[in-house]
């Protein structure tokens, strides 16, 4: 894998999905949680966040605050990320295979279905790579 570089000023909108060029993360438990809630395979891959984290608690994430340290660069927590349709399709084919939608709302109790939060860089950036200690820093 490639390591992730942020490009940019954080506010500038540089062809990304979110004006403000957030980066998404959610956890590798959280995705186990739900695979094993649905009867479609279920992979980190269908919801395309920035940076997977593994070693936390399912659903973890859903309850972060403040900032979060990853490697050298400190992180705004900003929200929760809603999740769309895409989340349905198979990545491996394309397919319309998971009701994901419902499953979040239903078996997970969600008014919205969300899975995983939205960071800003608030110092400027820097570099963040596979391996590095993440660090959830109180409001």
């Amino acid at each position: 894998m490639l390591p992730l570089h942020l490009v940019g000023d954080g506010r500038t909108a540089r062809f990304q999905d979110r004006a403000r060029g957030y980066v998404s993360l959610h956890g590798a438990e959280t995705v186990a949680d739900v695979d094993a809630a649905t009867p479609a395979p279920v992979d980190s891959r269908r919801f395309r966040s920035n940076i997977v984290v593994s070693g936390i608690a399912p659903w973890a994430e859903l309850d972060w605050s403040g900032h979060v340290r990853i490697g050298g660069v400190r992180f705004d927590v900003q929200r929760p990320i809603g999740r769309c349709a895409a989340i349905t399709a198979n990545p491996d084919d394309g397919r319309r295979d998971a009701r994901l939608l419902r499953i979040l709302t239903t078996e997970f109790g969600q008014s919205e279905a969300t899975l995983g939060v939205l960071l800003l860089p608030a110092d400027g950036g820097g570099v963040v790579r596979v391996g590095d200690e993440v660090v959830v820093e109180a409001g």
